[in-house]
């Protein structure tokens, strides 16, 4: 296992995207999500889970 190392760079980045069903009438969910993303925007959340995660080059915020 010494062998075994963790490289610095992304072999490959896929962009995520999150979506709601217009099908199903999730508007309040949508709505809520929103506004607990945009909170954790402002105080530095995201962000702070994004470096947990080692996500590099994250436009969005």
């Amino acid at each position: 296992m010494d062998k075994v190392r963790e490289r610095e760079l992304a072999i490959q980045a896929i962009p995520r995207f999150m979506a709601f069903s217009k099908k199903k009438k999730r508007v309040i969910l949508r709505d809520r999500f929103d506004v607990v993303l945009l909170a954790m925007k402002k105080d530095g959340t995201y962000k702070k889970g994004l470096k947990h995660m080692k996500v590099k080059n994250n436009r969005c915020c």
